[in-house]
């Protein structure tokens, strides 16, 4: 039994021959916003309530003695200490850069002579702007982010849309630029802690926004480095193009493509230690410990929290240690003492591919709990023998699947049903069958595809179908 067909534009239940059904794109990346007003610079609760963490922030105060926290102290009845987090953007200062840092020295924004624009959300007619892989988005799309790049690094360093500026803001909140508004002592730091997605969200959402205006594109979206699947294992190679505004001579050039990425890199890593199927398949058992067997607590995926008042360094989460950090140190010049510049954070936003590396990252947190089920309806046997047959999704050639391969789903196994009469007939069984997608999409590069492939393949035993189809569900 092997049936495959077309599916329409929308997503229902199917004919019991028709065995290709719809999917709903769930890559898509909607804008999560920074509100900002004359005195106060804040990530909004809306942004911090889609990650299930307390809204502690990063904000400004014009009147830093006359600031009273709004939100929770975390038990202390000190004010100052385990409220939320102020710094004044007035005061930001000389970084904490390494010995033999490449300049620029200095990561302060522009000062403004004109008030701050309060944030309003987009028009829900706009264009949502969905973000697709650096890999397989096409050239003419890359194209696209290399003009992005280009006119950003076109325009003068002191407007705060160059690329320059744009770069700058991460080295500012990196190195002790701005310090915590009623312990001067402290740094402000967006790294290791619960801050890390929160803030680099924030920071690509804006990014994003000043790319698509530059372009005069509402729906541009730039692509992700999804280095978590294997056809996502090598740098793009768009940014390998010395002639290119995506590349930077700052970089290992023994990591130019095709050059598989490892995922556990560290200075005193040995090169070719692995082949490049042994090093993907290595690369893979490092984003399941760090997806799920390390971080079975939010706390533990997210990052420890971080208040007013407590060390700027309390713990970062499982994929901020690795791999986030690790291609990080892959992609920077081992030749730099500080690897610069991807694998140090004052210089990390200089290189292009930043920010299709941290859409990645933006796209490994905390997606919405719901799952795309496939649902086989109407499983019907006699109970004779045993039945089994597996489920592939979009395997084109399903017989050269290897076992445990991507495009296998899963298979329904049902035990002989022997009748009590002793004819040697079986009891009818009656059944459904159901198979989570969402994972399996993800790594076959189909979780923005309008549909897919189903097949099912009999390996034993007679049952027939009653039909397909994709549901959300949630527990």
């Amino acid at each position: 039994m092997k049936a495959e067909a077309m599916a329409s534009s929308r997503c229902g239940p199917l004919g019991a021959c028709v065995l290709l059904i719809c999917a709903v794109a769930t890559a898509v990346y909607t804008a999560f916003p920074v509100s900002v007003n004359p005195c106060t610079y804040s990530l909004p609760r809306a942004l911090l309530a889609v990650s299930g963490l307390d809204p502690y922030i990063v904000s400004c105060a014009a009147d830093e003695d006359a600031f009273t926290a709004p939100l929770s102290n975390g038990g202390n009845d000190d004010k100052n200490i385990g409220g939320p987090i102020v710094t004044n953007l007035l005061t930001c200062g000389k970084p904490k850069l390494p010995p033999h840092a490449l300049p620029p020295f200095y990561c302060c924004p522009p000062m403004s002579a004109s008030e701050p624009i309060d944030f309003t959300f987009p028009d829900p007619s706009e264009p949502l702007r969905v973000r697709r892989p650096a890999h397989a988005v096409g050239a003419e799309y890359m194209a696209k982010y290399e003009r992005a790049i280009a006119l950003m690094k076109a325009l003068p360093d002191s407007d705060p849309r160059s690329f320059y500026q744009m770069a700058n803001i991460h080295c500012a909140y990196c190195t002790g630029s701005y310090r915590q508004t009623a312990h001067r002592e402290l740094n402000v730091q967006i790294h290791f802690s619960w801050f890390f997605f929160a803030f680099h969200r924030a920071y690509l959402y804006f990014f994003e926004r000043i790319a698509a205006k530059l372009l005069g594109e509402p729906g541009f979206a730039v692509p992700f480095w999804s280095w978590d699947v294997p056809e996502g294992m090598r740098m793009p190679v768009e940014f390998a193009n010395a002639s290119s505004p995506l590349y930077d001579p700052v970089r290992n050039p023994r990591h130019a493509p095709p050059k598989v990425v490892d995922l556990e890199f560290v200075r005193s890593s040995v090169d070719d230690k692995f082949t490049d199927e042994q090093q993907i398949q290595q690369n893979l058992r490092v984003m399941y410990k760090q997806m799920i067997s390390n971080a079975a607590l939010p706390s533990l995926f997210h990052g420890q929290p971080y208040r007013a008042g407590e060390s700027d360094r309390p713990g970062a989460g499982t994929v901020e240690l690795f791999p986030h950090n690790t291609m990080h140190t892959w992609t920077g010049d081992l030749a730099r003492p500080s690897v610069e510049n991807m694998g140090v954070y004052y210089s990390a936003g200089r290189d292009p591919i930043f920010y299709p590396h941290h859409n990645n990252i933006d796209r490994l947190w905390e997606k919405e709990v719901q799952e795309e089920v496939l649902v086989i309806d109407g499983i019907e046997t006699d109970g004779a023998d045993m039945v089994k047959f597996d489920v592939y999704v979009n395997a084109v050639e399903y017989e050269k699947v290897e076992p445990g391969g991507r495009e296998m789903a899963g298979s329904f196994v049902c035990l002989m049903h022997p009748s009590m009469d002793g004819t040697g007939k079986g009891m009818g069984i009656q059944t459904s069958m159901r198979v989570a997608l969402n994972e399996l999409l993800e790594d076959l590069g189909a979780d923005g595809d309008d549909s897919v492939t189903v097949t099912l393949v009999p390996r034993n035993g007679k049952v027939s179908i009653g039909g397909l189809r994709i549901v959300y569900m949630m527990e």
